[in-house]
């Protein structure tokens, strides 16, 4: 194992450029697009706790059968 000795703030800063040269390009977001979970439940009592838990949590929520 290398040890690596960093004395300043600046060979922090140059330690970490050097191991990630390139920031990540930010991810372009359609405002358009709507992000949604599905939790399969076990059943309807499983659903409606997990409901009344995400609707207090400031969820909206809507509940599925198929």
């Amino acid at each position: 194992t290398s040890d690596i000795a960093v004395d300043s703030s600046a060979d922090v800063t140059a330690l970490m450029a050097s191991l990630n040269p390139k920031p990540p390009k930010a991810l372009e977001v359609d405002p358009g697009l709507r992000y949604q979970v599905i939790v399969q439940c076990e059943g309807e009592v499983q659903q409606r706790n997990l409901l009344e838990r995400f609707t207090g949590e400031g969820l909206e929520c809507k509940a599925l059968i198929s």
